[in-house]
């Protein structure tokens, strides 16, 4: 092979001198193909699967007459999205949001094999409507199989589905935190993954600003990303992860330390900063991916789980610097996550997701006002039987209809507690303590408080504590009645 020196020459062969210019040729060739061909192959990945015939009609008449909220939200994100509002208020979009996932058949097996049990066991005697509507869906043989409620019938690929997401949508405004709360296997991770483009969608579109993400190269979007596991390298300390970061992010050289130093401080790991990855703790960890996600000062932040594993010192100290990041910088955020008292302390609306399917979409407190009607009377009183025949029975506290006198007794022993049903209303005692559980009319929520401040003038009641059920039980219920 010629040096350099002796391309330059005048006494190069010409047949040799044509030979490195084809091969120079074929490479830049190979290479010009194969990044055409990459892109090719990104575009049908990311591209949508068509709807059958109707499906789409039968999913937009499920929503109308589906939850109003969420139809309205569906509609505000369908209208921006089509031009029709130009207020541009909506900084993440996700419309019409579904995944399937082939069913193996192993996997088909075992469903079968489960759904037949159902059968023979009272246990599953109680099977719910929505089950009973899709148990007689047929395969390309014509037999018809009993089948889980997201378990379908592919008429394209004639083949069994796994349908994760159906048909969600919802949107994030500038500045502001949506919570996405579900069970385990309600679809979450699955709906973040798409929302990040690491899982492509079967059917939908994601927008950031006025960026569709599969159009979009991932590189140009301000998006910050913590993902449920952690993804480090044990062996960088907590100092050089950060630095490597930054300096990805685009930081100068010369202003990595410092913010690397401010970062570290802001969330309270000084202690940690010179240690190996793989030598701190879990929750040290999810504060590191944290940093990580929102180094490079994001407008777009998906959080799923954030705070997993953290001691609630730790996780509310986390919860301080996703509210400095939303304020300041005005970040539109997603959040994934199972505590609902985590979505009430960070989110100005929550979205609620059960098998799938988004059956609620507002603020705590709508959620709580609309989808509940159940309250909590706490009463310490040391004449617990006087106030239960008084207030409760004689004077009607909790207005309900064809109150009964309660036929039931109660134990009396103060180191024993007991929990009873009358007509209307729960009870709960504990020595000197009442706790009343029971669904009312929100008209008659003032007849409480004033029978209950004339108890306490009276001194029958020394304390008393009334309100709604937490935003917990009425998820509780959402996930008890799906």
């Amino acid at each position: 092979m010629p040096t350099l020196s002796e391309l330059l020459t005048e006494d190069i062969p010409i047949n040799l001198l044509m030979v490195l210019i084809v091969l120079f040729s074929t490479l830049a060739l190979y290479i010009f193909v194969i990044n055409t061909l990459e892109k090719l192959f990104v575009k049908v990945i990311r591209r949508d699967k068509p709807y059958v015939e109707g499906e789409r009609e039968n999913f937009d008449k499920k929503l109308k007459e589906g939850p109003k909220d969420v139809y309205n939200e569906w509609k505000k994100v369908d209208q921006e999205i089509k031009g029709e509002n130009t207020s541009n208020t909506i900084a993440i979009k996700a419309y019409n949001l579904i995944k399937e996932f082939p069913l193996k058949s192993e996997d088909l097996k075992r469903l079968k094999k489960k759904e037949a049990n159902k059968g023979k066991n009272d246990q599953y005697s109680n099977y719910n409507n929505s089950q009973k509507e899709n148990e007689n869906r047929h395969n390309s043989k014509g037999v018809f199989e009993k089948m889980d409620d997201r378990i379908l019938y592919d008429e394209i690929f004639l083949n069994y589905v796994n349908r994760i997401v159906r048909d969600v949508t919802f949107g994030v405004n500038a500045g502001e935190c949506l919570g996405l709360l579900g069970p385990n296997g309600a679809g979450k991770t699955t709906c973040i993954a798409m929302m990040t483009g690491t899982l492509n969608h079967t059917h939908g579109t994601i927008f950031y600003g006025n960026n569709n993400l599969v159009e979009s190269d991932y590189s140009d979007l301000s998006l910050g990303y913590c993902a449920q596991n952690n993804s480090l390298w044990n062996l960088l300390t907590v100092n050089e992860t950060i630095q490597l970061y930054l300096s990805i992010s685009g930081y100068p050289k010369e202003e990595v330390p410092k913010y690397t130093k401010y970062l570290i401080e802001a969330c309270g790991i000084e202690n940690h900063a010179n240690k190996r990855v793989g030598r701190i703790s879990g929750g040290t960890k999810r504060k590191l991916s944290l940093i990580i996600a929102i180094c490079s000062s994001p407008g777009y932040l998906i959080l799923d789980e954030p705070s997993a594993g953290m001691d609630p010192f730790t996780r509310r100290y986390m919860w301080k610097i996703i509210k400095a990041l939303k304020k300041v910088r005005e970040t539109a955020t997603l959040l994934t996550t199972h505590s609902t008292e985590e979505a009430e302390a960070l989110c100005e609306r929550i979205a609620i997701l059960i098998k799938g399917s988004l059956i609620c979409i507002d603020t705590p407190k709508s959620i709580k006002m609309n989808h509940s009607s159940y309250y909590t009377l706490e009463v310490f009183t040391d004449d617990p039987e006087t106030f239960e025949n008084e207030y409760v029975k004689n004077q009607n506290i909790f207005g309900l209809d064809n109150q009964k006198e309660n036929s039931t007794e109660q134990k009396k022993n103060n180191d024993s507690s007991s929990s009873t049903k009358s007509n209307g209303y729960e009870v709960q005692s504990y020595s000197n303590y009442q706790k009343y559980s029971v669904e009312m009319k929100n008209e008659k929520i003032a007849n409480v408080f004033s029978l209950m401040e004339i108890a306490k003038a009276s001194g029958l009641v020394n304390q008393y504590n009334f309100g709604q059920y937490s935003l917990e039980q009425v998820f509780i219920n959402f996930i008890n009645n799906s």
